[in-house]
């Protein structure tokens, strides 16, 4: 049986709403697109999603993007407060430095503000970033020692309540977690108590996405 074609639902416009489908004098094609953002028109009917993908990645819509991005109708959109924004010109090297020295040390300071005044809830989660380095072996000690400092330094030692990390053996010694020498039973250590081993939060929404596709009666995976 020759394989049916996928169409552009009404779904999938809310979803991608930079495609239109193609109109023509007959009416609307269910499995043609047009991009507004590079004006090349594509067939969906093979696999919408994968077609959709297909496009993004092509040379021709990087090109666009690129365009759009250094046009004049959006780099005119962020000026400084000032009045004399003609007049500011900084090189990569000023750019550093006030992200460095000005900027990145507002965003600790204020999410640092904000994790001494909240407390554990579990109505939601909110991920935010307070140090990210990359340091020399990477072995359980030196990450366990790295994560200390860090804790520590911000007085969040009190607050930790679980660690987060790829299921690999340096970082919970395995299926089991029965090892010592890894940064759950390190920290563990360093905390003087008990604290929750989360493991992989990508893995953890995976598996959660697969054991309800699972569930369905019907295959999801031949709509894609």
């Amino acid at each position: 049986m020759p394989k049916r074609s996928c169409k552009f639902t009404e779904d999938l416009q809310n979803e991608f709403a930079f495609l239109k489908k193609v109109c023509t004098g007959t009416g609307d094609q269910d499995d043609r697109v047009k991009c507004s953002h590079c004006n090349f028109e594509f067939s969906v009917a093979h696999g919408v999603r994968s077609d959709i993908k297909d496009h993004f990645q092509s040379s021709k819509h990087k090109k666009s993007l690129a365009c759009a991005a250094s046009s004049s109708k959006l780099t005119s959109f962020f000026k400084t407060a000032s009045s004399n924004h003609k007049n500011l010109d900084l090189a990569a090297k000023e750019c550093e430095a006030i992200v460095l020295n000005v900027i990145a040390p507002l965003a600790q300071e204020e999410l640092k503000e904000d994790l001494a005044k909240s407390n554990f809830v579990s109505v939601s989660v909110q991920v935010k970033l307070l140090d990210f380095k990359s340091v020399a072996g990477e072995t359980s000690e030196i990450l366990t020692n790295h994560l200390c400092s860090v804790l520590f330094r911000n007085d969040l030692n009190n607050k930790v309540v679980g660690f987060c990390g790829d299921n690999c053996n340096t970082n919970f010694g395995g299926v089991k977690r029965a090892g010592q020498k890894n940064v759950f039973h390190r920290l563990k250590n360093s905390l003087g108590r008990e604290i929750n081993g989360i493991g992989c939060g990508a893995h953890i929404v995976h598996n959660c996405v697969q054991t309800t596709v699972d569930s369905l009666s019907i295959d999801i995976e031949a709509y894609w």
